[in-house]
């Protein structure tokens, strides 16, 4: 179920998700959002635009746990700096330029969630090595893109491995690199596999994980997901 904020569209987020994992999507912070608890301390340091980002992520989040009849609580973060949801929840939390999303589950259908919107902009070339593995840079290649298509195809690959490492996080407790996964996409149906090059997670958990993506407008949206 997602319930979309300040007029949206709905469907922006929910159609890259299972229909049992709840998604909250929104355009513009809205002028109710507030931060509660603990939030408010987290955020005290905090230069005024990551405030926005903080705060709007902390919305959405709070309107997710609210779908599903979850009490509204203050989101803390761990050392990770993940979000910290209340128990037998697993979810995810994105913002970027003026858009916030979550989505969140419970633990017993899913082990973990994740979602990332970026904004569609090319990524440097001179970031390709940090992000993209020897695999899918020789791909670039193969295909012939275009330095454009080139800059479009890493920041996809940016997006979708954020997705990745946030649904991995609650079982692996372990930050994995760019480089130590691949990312292998299926255009036709706007979905991808991922192979981990790591010893921090196993591959056959890896191939358990499902995930879809797409543009929208001024946005990559990518999300991800194990089934429990």
């Amino acid at each position: 179920m997602e319930k979309a904020t300040n007029n949206n569209d709905t469907g922006l987020l929910q159609d890259l998700l299972p229909a049992d994992i709840t998604s909250v999507f929104s355009a513009r912070l809205p002028t109710e959002a507030q931060l509660w608890g603990i939030e408010t301390e987290m955020a005290q340091k905090m230069a005024e635009k990551r405030y926005a980002e903080f705060i709007h992520g902390r919305h959405t989040a709070r309107l997710a746990l609210q779908q599903i009849g979850c009490p509204q609580v203050a989101i803390g973060k761990g050392k990770s700096r993940e979000p910290l949801w209340p128990q037998h929840i697993v979810g995810s939390i994105s913002h970027t330029l003026h858009y916030a999303a979550a989505a969140i589950t419970v633990e017993n259908k899913y082990l973990g969630v994740g979602v990332d919107m970026e904004p569609s902009k090319q990524l440097e070339e001179k970031l390709f090595e940090s992000i993209c593995r020897p695999e899918e840079l020789a791909l670039f290649a193969q295909e012939r893109l275009t330095p454009r298509e080139a800059g479009e195809r890493a920041k996809l690959l940016f997006s979708i491995k954020e997705s990745v490492y946030k649904c991995l996080w609650p079982s692996v407790k372990s930050f994995i690199d760019f480089t130590e996964m691949q990312i292998e996409l299926n255009e036709s149906e706007q979905s991808y596999k991922a192979i981990p090059h790591t010893h921090k997670v196993s591959a056959d958990f890896v191939r358990r994980l499902e995930g879809r993506y797409k543009y929208q407008g001024e946005l990559i949206m990518s999300t991800a997901w194990i089934a429990a």
